[in-house]
């Protein structure tokens, strides 16, 4: 994969189903939690995606100096790539076979709420460790065992 201007290019062909690009350790919180850390962090107000079901999905590891690659996909109604949730990724693949010097781009509309799997001791988890956020007793017992 290769930028032209901010947008993800192909450098080779790409099979159909053939995995294209990765978010490593996504997260999801909700609208008010991505705000703040939008804020706090100054990421760009896009850096989350949204799901059906209120809440945001973000990556943990979201640099201003080095942007991810999924980042840099444009949205298209006639999407070059489809998103799945497997395990701890989100994985972008082709739609269908691409040459060289393609965009890639994703329909935005496409996530949905089985993309949020996080409890609410994993939102706590991110918010400990990023934005040392005051926990009620009871969540930060939890997260104790958990460490």
């Amino acid at each position: 994969m290769r930028f032209m201007g901010k947008a993800l290019v192909t450098v080779d062909k790409v099979k159909k189903d053939q995995l294209i690009v990765e978010m490593f350790n996504p997260r999801t919180c909700t609208h008010t939690e991505f705000e703040r850390m939008v804020k706090r962090f100054r990421w760009p107000a896009d850096c989350g995606i949204y799901l059906s079901n209120s809440r945001v999905c973000i990556e943990t590891h979201f640099s201003n100096l080095q942007k991810p690659h999924w980042y840099r996909m444009n949205h298209s109604a006639t999407p070059t790539a489809y998103a799945c949730r497997r395990g701890n990724t989100i994985q972008w693949y082709a739609v269908r076979d691409l040459r060289a010097g393609m965009e890639v781009t994703w329909d935005y509309g496409s996530p949905d709420a089985s993309w949020a799997l996080a409890t609410e001791v994993e939102t706590a988890l991110i918010l400990d460790d990023m934005c040392n956020v005051k926990l009620c007793k009871k969540t930060q017992k939890v997260l104790r065992s958990l460490r």
